[in-house]
């Protein structure tokens, strides 16, 4: 094999997995209501939220079927009517955690189930780097053995 076809099938699997990370980030993941903070509160109380995690950054969990309508605008609610019908899950949702010091004890005032989340974070922070490290790396040796003068 020559070194342009080698160089356009190593290009095909790249080109591939980029399709395979864009295609299950897109396709395979679950589909989650965001909600504003004020939302979730008045949830809270009313006690029509399920299984949260508390994290540093977001709060997740579910929101009874009996909530959906109160928390979700109707044509967000045409996309779970049919999911709903049959279903005794709630729907999925996420809002960005506010610094409140009573979002404990409304918690437990209202009998909902909660744990804390820890996320880590060190593959996002690392990866970029390497990647960029790798890319540059391979290209810089790619260049020099192209643009190099022939030995005699």
């Amino acid at each position: 094999m020559d070194k342009w076809q080698q160089k356009l099938s190593i290009g095909y699997f790249f080109i591939a997995l980029v399709l395979l990370f864009l295609l299950q980030t897109y396709l395979a993941s679950p589909q989650v209501e965001t909600i504003s903070y004020s939302q979730f509160k008045a949830l809270v109380k009313s006690a029509l939220l399920a299984n949260l995690n508390v994290g540093e950054k977001a709060i997740h969990g579910e929101i009874k079927p009996e909530g959906v309508k109160q928390a979700l605008p109707p044509e967000r609610l045409k996309v779970w009517e049919g999911k709903l019908k049959d279903s005794k899950q709630g729907v999925p949702f996420v809002t960005i955690r506010v610094e409140d010091p009573e979002l404990v004890t409304d918690l437990e005032r209202a009998g909902i189930n909660f744990k804390g989340e820890v996320i880590n974070e060190w593959l996002p922070t690392v990866l970029p780097g390497w990647c960029r490290s790798s890319c540059s790396c391979s290209c810089g040796t790619f260049f020099s053995k192209e643009w190099a003068p022939a030995a005699a």
